[in-house]
C-alpha cells in the first residue's frame, strides 16, 4: 500500500483536485491568442481543467494560448486557457512545460475529454472520483 501523501500516477499533486490529470502523450497545436504562428507539442498530462504542455516555446504567467489538442487521430479539441507556468524540463535541453488552465470549456469538450479519459484509463479514473469512500 503506497503511503497516504503520494498521489496515484498520472494525477496531480493537490489532494485537493476534483478532476484528475491522467498521463497522456497526445499531439498539442498551440499559439498565443493574438499571434497568427502555430507551433507544435505535446500534452504530458489533460484533464477537463487543465493540461500540462512540452514545446520549444517560452511562455508567461497569465498569457492567453489557444490549443488544438489530438485526442485521437480524428477527434480534436479546441480550447482557450491561460499559462499558469513555464519551466524548463529536465528530459530534453529545449523543451518547456507549460502549465495552461482551460477557460470557458463548453460541457461538450468537458464530456468529450472525460470520455478519452475514462477509455484510456478507466480504473485510475473510478478510483480517483471514489477514493474517499469507505467499503
Amino acid at each position: 500500500m503506497a503511503p497516504q501523501n503520494q498521489q496515484p500516477l498520472g494525477f496531480g499533486r493537490s489532494d485537493s483536485r476534483y478532476l484528475p490529470r491522467w498521463e497522456v502523450k497526445n499531439r498539442v497545436l498551440h499559439r498565443l491568442s493574438n499571434e497568427l504562428a502555430v507551433r507544435q507539442g505535446y500534452t504530458k498530462d489533460l484533464s477537463c481543467a487543465g493540461t500540462c504542455i512540452a514545446t520549444a516555446e517560452t511562455y508567461s504567467p497569465d498569457q492567453s494560448v489557444k490549443l488544438s489538442i489530438y485526442l485521437s487521430e480524428s477527434t480534436i479539441v479546441h480550447l482557450d486557457g491561460k499559462v499558469k507556468w513555464c519551466k524548463s524540463s529536465q528530459a530534453q535541453g529545449h523543451e518547456r512545460l507549460v502549465g495552461v488552465l482551460f477557460t470557458n470549456v463548453p460541457e461538450k469538450t468537458q464530456d468529450l475529454i472525460l470520455e478519452h479519459a475514462f477509455e484510456l484509463n478507466r480504473a485510475k479514473l473510478v478510483d480517483h472520483w471514489f477514493k474517499d469512500w469507505k467499503s
